[in-house]
């Protein structure tokens, strides 16, 4: 489950409009009011909690590293960063590699997608944590992140 912090535009009328670009296209969005925070530019951290297989924390820990990433990166021009962070590319790409193999049904036990023979968790799973631990405590957080009562069931 995630829950993606959006900016909304009121119009004249009174209808809000997400004016936030859409990463993956959803048919349907739930708006929750949230006024905590107004939106100033800087990355604001979704808030994730995995109710799956394991696979989706290593997405979490990715995302979270990406966000990362971004914040220290130059204010939008036009609505788009410049991304230019050298650890950029390597979790953009790790990024795409766990999502396309979540979206094919893969657990930590699957075949690692980069053909190696070994279980996911013993590859590129394993290389992943070990990357965000190496590179996490060199890499100054600058992401906006807001308390929130996690959903347990």
């Amino acid at each position: 489950m995630e829950a993606v912090h959006h900016c909304v535009w009121e119009d004249p009328k009174g209808n809000l409009i997400d004016i936030t670009p859409a990463r993956l296209p959803f048919s349907k969005i739930l708006f929750i009011p949230d006024d905590r925070i107004a939106y100033d530019g800087r990355v604001i951290d979704s808030i994730k909690i995995n109710i799956t297989i394991h696979v989706v924390d290593d997405h979490i820990l990715l995302d979270v590293m990406r966000n990362i990433l971004i914040a220290q990166s130059p204010e939008p021009q036009e609505g788009r960063r410049v991304m230019t962070h050298p650890l950029w590319p390597k979790y953009k790409k790790w990024g795409q590699d766990v999502m396309q193999f979540l979206v094919e049904g893969n657990t930590h036990s699957s075949p690692c997608y980069c053909n190696s023979g070994l279980p996911y968790a013993e590859c590129h799973g394993e290389l992943l944590r070990q990357a965000v631990q190496t590179d996490r405590p060199i890499t100054p957080d600058l992401v906006v992140r807001l308390q929130t009562d996690q959903v347990t069931g």
